[in-house]
């Protein structure tokens, strides 16, 4: 069975997952800056690198990788293989922040499961890896040109 050419096979899959890697940097931003705020965290110059480092390889890297992959027809392998790697790195993300709430007893114990970054990156999670499994498809079946 073939799969149709389209010019722009993920434009909608792109811009979410960009969107959640968005959201990923900025809910760091704001979990690491109101840990500091509320006193469980110094700001330091080693918390600063912690809180900007991150959001920048959100804002800067995962994002427009989003972007790229859904607005090409034929990806390069590298682009996808990278997709790849956001795809496994926020599925740890998720687990090792969600990980809290198999212990929680209350639903006062589920509210520091927002204190890490399990619920931010999951929905990155499912994006980049249903877009590193279309762009994979699509880099095999579509013709270079």
């Amino acid at each position: 069975m073939a799969i149709a050419h389209t010019d722009t096979p993920h434009r909608g899959l792109g811009t979410a997952a960009a969107g959640a890697a968005m959201l990923l940097g900025i809910a760091h931003v704001v979990v690491t800056t109101a840990l500091a705020l509320v006193g469980r965290a110094e700001f330091t110059p080693a918390h600063l690198a912690w809180v900007v480092v991150p959001a920048l390889i959100c804002g800067v890297g995962l994002a427009p990788l989003g972007l790229i992959l859904g607005r090409s027809s034929r990806p390069a392998a590298i682009w996808v293989a990278l997709s790849g790697v956001t795809a496994v790195l926020t599925w740890g993300l998720s687990v090792i922040g969600l990980l809290p709430a198999l212990g929680a007893g209350s639903p006062a114990d589920l509210w520091g499961l927002f204190a890490g970054p399990g619920p931010y990156a999951l929905p990155a999670a499912v994006l980049y890896t249903v877009l590193t499994l279309r762009a994979a498809r699509t880099r095999r079946t579509v013709p270079r040109v």
